[in-house]
C-alpha cells in the first residue's frame, strides 16, 4: 500500500485467494478497501436465492463454514458500488502467474527482466489490436451487448418517472434510473456496463442505434 500511495485503502479493491490471516490483515492495515475473496477458493456458484438457507438446513457445518469466510468477500449482494467490476475469482492473477512460470524458475535478476520483457511485448501488442477497432467498445463488451438486446425483447419497459422506468417480466420488475444508471438489480452499477433491463429501457427509447 505504500508503494502504491494507497493510504488506508479508500477506492481500492483487493482479491485475495483467502490465505490464513489475510482478512483480518487487510482490515488493520486497509480498513478502507475492499476485500474480495476468490469463490473458486470457497463455494461453486450459488445463483439462487435462498440457498444459504437450502446449505443450512442440510449441513450446518457447511453453512457454518461459508459465514465464517466473512461473506461479504465473496458474495456480489456485498459488493462496493462504483468499481466497474464484479469479478469474484482471480482468474487474471493466474493467467499472469502462468504465463510467467518459465521465468519464475531464474534467478531473481533474470526473471525479473523478463517478466518486464513479457509485460512489455503484451502491452504492445494489445494497444495494437485495440487501435484496429472500429469503435471505441471494445469487442467484449459489445458482444455481451448485443446478447443482452436479444434478451431483452421479452421484457416489458413502463415509464415511472423523468428518465426513470420499470422493467417487467412476468412478476419480476425492477427500477431503472438512466439518469443515475442504475438498475435495482445493482449489475449496472457493479461493472459500469449496462445490464439486461438497461439494455431494454435503452431499446425501447431506440437509443440504441
Amino acid at each position: 500500500m505504500d508503494d502504491i500511495n494507497g493510504g488506508l485503502g479508500a477506492g481500492i479493491t483487493l482479491l485475495s485467494d483467502g490465505h490464513k490471516g489475510l482478512l483480518q490483515a487487510v482490515k488493520e492495515r486497509c480498513p478502507e478497501a475492499e476485500h474480495r475473496q476468490c469463490a473458486r477458493h470457497i463455494v461453486p456458484k450459488f445463483n439462487k436465492r435462498g440457498v444459504m438457507e437450502k446449505i443450512k438446513s442440510i449441513d450446518t457445518h457447511a453453512y457454518g463454514y461459508l459465514i465464517d469466510r466473512d461473506p461479504t468477500t465473496w458474495s456480489k449482494a456485498f459488493f462496493q458500488e462504483g468499481r466497474d467490476c464484479d469479478v469474484v475469482e482471480n482468474g487474471v492473477s493466474e493467467s499472469f502467474n502462468s504465463a510467467i512460470r518459465h521465468a519464475r524458475r531464474r534467478p531473481i535478476i533474470t526473471m525479473l527482466e523478463e517478466t518486464r520483457l513479457f509485460v512489455m511485448e503484451r502491452i504492445y501488442t494489445q494497444r495494437v489490436e485495440g487501435i484496429e477497432w472500429d469503435l471505441l467498445i471494445c469487442p467484449t463488451i459489445r458482444k455481451r451487448i448485443k446478447d443482452l438486446k436479444v434478451k431483452q425483447r421479452l421484457w416489458g419497459v413502463t415509464p415511472c418517472g423523468y428518465q426513470k422506468y420499470e422493467v417487467r417480466f412476468t412478476d419480476v420488475a425492477y427500477g431503472v434510473d438512466l439518469i443515475a444508471k442504475k438498475c435495482a438489480c445493482r449489475i449496472w452499477q457493479l461493472i459500469g456496463i449496462p445490464c439486461l433491463h438497461g439494455v431494454a429501457t435503452i431499446s425501447y427509447l431506440n437509443h440504441d442505434a
